[in-house]
């Protein structure tokens, strides 16, 4: 695991391409390090927030569902250990329960992943939910803000100077990733106009600009 020396504990996880700070390392170590022994697993968080990508490390060569395309169905989920199903909020309450009972009867690991949380109604399944192991995505905190800023750094070959993620670290903060994600396509336009060079002060412009949109 390599870490940066800043002043802000933050870490990026080399073998997945998967950043890593406080908003997200509990979901990260139970889920891809530590591999938690629970067998039904809900994972909450924001769009854009690198929930998907995480369901995606974790199920392996299991069965990925996505239910905003895919449509549930509980005879199609025989053969597999591991099962994630994203957007689980959209399923169908009956399907989704009666997976939760296979997984459970069959010992498939179950990880259901959303960004807002569901409106079911039928008991069972609120009840089924509710037990399972909550983890949680927050909003981008500023070590995950640089990394954010020095994986397009290393991607552009852009010049990044020590100052510009100091400044990251200690005065920066965005309330969601989409914003997040937009300020860094900002900042790859600015850099290709300046010559793939960042300093202080064309990203305090970019940021104070963005700040107060």
């Amino acid at each position: 695991m390599k870490q940066l020396s800043l002043p802000v504990i933050i870490e990026l996880a080399d073998c997945s391409e998967f950043l890593v700070s406080r908003c997200n390392q509990d979901a990260y170590k139970l889920l891809i390090e530590q591999h938690t022994s629970h067998q039904h697993i809900t994972l909450i968080g924001s769009r854009m927030s690198g929930k998907t990508r995480l369901a995606k490390l974790w199920y392996q060569d299991g069965l990925y569902i996505d239910c905003q395309k895919d449509q549930l169905d509980f005879m199609t989920i025989s053969g597999y250990s591991r099962i994630a199903i994203d957007n689980f909020h959209l399923s169908n309450e009956c399907e989704l329960f009666h997976i939760i009972n296979r997984c459970n009867d069959y010992g498939i690991n179950l990880l259901l992943v959303s960004n807002e949380k569901h409106n079911f109604m039928l008991p069972d399944l609120v009840s089924r939910l509710n037990s399972s192991l909550q983890l949680r995505i927050l909003a981008p905190d500023n070590a995950f803000c640089v990394l954010v800023i020095q994986e397009l750094s290393i991607i552009h070959r852009i010049k990044l100077t020590n100052t510009v993620l100091d400044y990251i670290s200690r005065r920066i903060h965005f309330d969601d990733f989409i914003n997040l994600w937009q300020f860094r396509i900002e900042l790859k336009h600015a850099c290709d106009i300046n010559k793939m060079v960042l300093d202080i002060e064309i990203f305090r412009r970019i940021y104070d600009n963005w700040h107060w949109l």
